[in-house]
């Protein structure tokens, strides 16, 4: 399967970032068994990666000091704004009632995959100097993610924060011993 990574998804060369983003989603949607080609609007695959932008990016000290959360938050609202996979139907061995009657919920289920990619194997370097590596790729449990799924039906831009926090909770649920010491 095509890899994808923050450092494809955030370069200056957008025709690249869109040739590598519908290679991986291809192999993604090849993955779930998806047997029957899925409509992605290229366009709004490229509005995605133009919005994604290194020199705009909403994070003090801009995208070399944000987080791989941030970049992995960003990259999540911003593929819901865009919704490349609006036109995409799924059969329902594919994509079951509960996930499908969301109308975002390709892109949901995409955007996960995406993030749980880019995030699986990054080092972080923590405020405290100590840079630590997430080995363990995040992981949900299909209930969280129908709940994950009609939670993000309606997200914008605005909601880059939450995602954040979120994808940062599932992160170091997965790994132990790399977030920072709990003190409430």
């Amino acid at each position: 399967m095509a890899e994808i990574s923050f450092e494809q998804l955030y370069a200056e060369n957008k025709n690249e970032s869109l040739g590598l983003f519908l290679i991986w989603a291809n192999d993604f949607l090849d993955g779930l068994g998806v047997t029957t080609p899925v409509p992605i609007e290229e366009g709004e695959v490229f509005a995605f990666l133009a919005n994604v932008r290194k020199s705009e990016f909403p994070a003090a000290g801009g995208y070399d000091k944000a987080s791989p959360f941030k970049k992995a938050a960003n990259a999540y609202i911003w593929l819901h704004a865009c919704d490349p996979f609006r036109s995409a139907h799924l059969p329902k061995n594919i994509l079951p009632d509960d996930f499908a009657r969301h109308p975002r919920s390709l892109t949901s289920l995409v955007g996960f995959a995406m993030v749980k990619a880019c995030l699986h194997g990054v080092e972080i370097q923590r405020d405290d100097n100590v840079v630590v590596k997430l080995e363990n790729p995040i992981s949900v449990s299909r209930h969280f993610m129908r709940d994950f799924v009609e939670a993000s039906a309606s997200i914008t831009p605005a909601y880059y924060q939450q995602f954040t926090l979120l994808f940062e909770a599932l992160a170091y649920e997965a790994n132990d011993g790399v977030c920072y010491d709990k003190v409430f």
